[in-house]
Formats: structure tokens, C-alpha cells, sequence
């Protein structure tokens, strides 16, 4: 058997480095391209998210608007109710926000209608004197 010489082992030192440069270059490319995938994929969504926001159809508006108008109907009746019970007093109803299981979340009127229609959510609504 043949020994090795300085020169082939220095070659052969040379081949492993070059081979295990080229995988390094491999997995940190692999890795930043799936970043970026990832990420544009992030951005499309919220794009799409924020498009859909924006593009609200004049029924989804008129739903809202239309429940706007059943809350003051109800705060109407209620305060009609109380009028005909006891005399003056004013009663006055507005949408505090949503249920999520046992906790109230406070949303604007317009958030929490729109919460309630797309996500099944219940609305809460406060009356006071």
C-alpha cells in the first residue's frame, strides 16, 4: 500500500472544505428563499385582508346601517314601554362591543356589528337612564 504524500492530503483537505462550502451555500439559500416565500405569502394575505376591508358592498353597509337603526327602534320601544309603566324616564341604549365566551370586548359600534356578522359573535348593548 502506498503512503500519502503531503500533496494528496492537502488535496484531499481541499475537496472536503469545497464540498462542505457548496452545502453551506445550499442550506443558507434554501433557507432564505422559504423566508422569503413565507414572508411575500404574509403580505399577500394581509393585501388581501386589507382589500376586503376597503371593499365593503353597499349591502354589508346598508345591513349595518339597518341594525344602527333597529337598536334605536329598541331603545325607542323601551323608553315608549317605560313611559306608559311609570312616567318620564329616558332610557338610552348604544352597542358597548362583543361576547367572546365570558369576557366583553369593547369595540366601536361599526367594529362590533362587523364582528358579529362574519365571525357569529354576540353583541353586547348597554342601556342606561
Amino acid at each position: 500500500m502506498r503512503e500519502l504524500n503531503k500533496f494528496q492530503i492537502v488535496t484531499v483537505i481541499f475537496l472536503l472544505m469545497f464540498v462542505f462550502v457548496v452545502g453551506a451555500i445550499y442550506t443558507n439559500t434554501k433557507d432564505a428563499v422559504e423566508n422569503k416565500i413565507r414572508t411575500e405569502n404574509n403580505i399577500q394575505n394581509t393585501d388581501d385582508y386589507y382589500k376586503y376591508k376597503q371593499n365593503l358592498s353597499s349591502v354589508e353597509i346598508d345591513k349595518i346601517k339597518n341594525l344602527s337603526q333597529r337598536v334605536d327602534l329598541l331603545e325607542q320601544k323601551i323608553t315608549n314601554t317605560e313611559n306608559e309603566n311609570k312616567g318620564s324616564t329616558e332610557i338610552k341604549c348604544r352597542i358597548h362591543g362583543i361576547m367572546d365566551g365570558d369576557d366583553v370586548i369593547s369595540l366601536s359600534q361599526e367594529n362590533a356589528l362587523k364582528e358579529a356578522q362574519y365571525n357569529r359573535k354576540e353583541l353586547v348593548i348597554l342601556c342606561d337612564f
